[in-house]
C-alpha cells in the first residue's frame, strides 16, 4: 500500500473530514470539527514526494499542474468514501495538500447537533439555490452532506456537486 492510500485510509479509520498536509510538520486530520495531530506522518520533503507520486498514478497531470500552475483539484472513491484532494506549491515552494473526505455513511443532521428549527427551514427551501453558514465549525463538510443528504431524503431531489 503506498504512502497516500495510507493516508485516505487514516482518514477513512479515524472518521476524520480533512486531511492536512503540510511539508516538515505531522499530518493534521479534523475530526468532528476539532483538529488532531498525527505525529506518526511527517510530511518531510521526501514524504511529499512519496505522496504526489502515488497521488499522480491516480491523476496523470498531477505533476505537470503543480509545475505549470502550483495546484491541482481532483476527486476520487475509495474505499466506499469520496475525496476532494487539492495539492498546492505554497510562495516558499513547499508542497501541501488538503483532502476532504466525504463519508461512505452520512450521519442524520440531528446527531450532528443542528437544530431542529434550522433543518426544518433549510428543507422547505423552493426551487432554486440554498446557501448556509456552517455551524460552529463542527466537522462543517460533514455538516453540510448530511444536510445534503436530509433534503434528498424529505423531498426525493436528485443533487448534482461540480
Amino acid at each position: 500500500m503506498t504512502l497516500f492510500n495510507e493516508i485516505l485510509s487514516l482518514g477513512i479509520n479515524t472518521q476524520a473530514s480533512e486531511i492536512h498536509i503540510q511539508q516538515n510538520l505531522p499530518l493534521i486530520l479534523t475530526i468532528q470539527g476539532a483538529y488532531s495531530q498525527h505525529k506518526e506522518i511527517v510530511a518531510s520533503p521526501k514524504v511529499m514526494k512519496s505522496i504526489i507520486e502515488s497521488a499522480s498514478k491516480i491523476n496523470s497531470s498531477l505533476i505537470t499542474q503543480l509545475e505549470t500552475n502550483k495546484y491541482c483539484d481532483f476527486s476520487i472513491t475509495a474505499s466506499g468514501s469520496s475525496f476532494r484532494i487539492i495539492f498546492w506549491k505554497d510562495a516558499d515552494g513547499k508542497y501541501n495538500a488538503t483532502i476532504y473526505i466525504k463519508p461512505s455513511e452520512i450521519p442524520e443532521p440531528k446527531e450532528l447537533g443542528i437544530p431542529t428549527k434550522f433543518i426544518n427551514k433549510f428543507n422547505t427551501c423552493s426551487d432554486g439555490i440554498t446557501t448556509i453558514s456552517i455551524i460552529e465549525k463542527k466537522g462543517g463538510y460533514t455538516q453540510l452532506y448530511s444536510l445534503i443528504n436530509d433534503l434528498i431524503k424529505t423531498k426525493k431531489l436528485r443533487v448534482l456537486f461540480y
